[in-house]
């Protein structure tokens, strides 16, 4: 795709009215907590950053990570992963979680991304208890791991989480076009 073109999608398929809804959603009302974007190429592979939970082991962390939605989507459930050492996940790996792919039962259409970012920070403090993905740090070996990670990275990540939030302008276009034709 050429830089500044407009992806086209087909605007019929369910999936697509679902994510361009969950899109407008998170434009509309913005959240301090997290932010969430598709890929400019790939409205099913999204990257989020979240903040860590107020008053736990991980307030003041900013968390990268990605939401890959199945072709299916709302009527299937997304795979979650984060790209950021965190102490309760294994990074790059899919995590298992009842908003997650490893449990289609739980799911229920319903649920956008926006859900699954607030319930992701909710289960951050929980125990991992052996799931797929999951780490049962204590707080010192979580701060640890924390640590270990090069500032270059962090750097990074910040810098991803600024680009999530501020470059919205394709898809603040595709959504205009959208509209215009509906």
């Amino acid at each position: 795709m050429a830089s500044g073109e407009v992806p086209t999608w087909n605007r019929n398929s369910p999936s697509i009215r679902r994510i361009m809804a969950d899109i407008r959603e998170l434009q509309r009302d913005p959240s301090d907590q997290y932010a969430a974007k598709p890929l400019e190429d790939n409205m099913f592979d999204w990257h989020f950053v979240i903040r860590g939970p107020v008053g736990t082991d991980f307030e003041g962390g900013v968390y990268h990570g990605r939401i890959i939605l199945p072709n299916d989507y709302p009527f299937k459930p997304p795979s979650i992963m984060l790209l950021t050492e965190n102490g309760r996940w294994e990074i790059n790996t899919k995590i298992c979680l009842s908003i997650s792919a490893y449990h289609p039962e739980e799911w229920q259409p319903a649920w956008g991304i926006r859900t699954i970012l607030e319930a992701l920070i909710s289960f951050m403090v929980t125990p991992g208890e052996g799931a797929l993905g999951a780490l049962d740090y204590t707080p010192q070996e979580r701060l640890d791991e924390i640590e270990d990670e090069p500032y270059t990275d962090w750097l990074l990540y910040y810098a991803i989480a600024l680009a999530l939030i501020i470059f919205g302008i394709l898809y603040r276009k595709a959504l205009h076009a959208f509209r215009e034709e509906f």
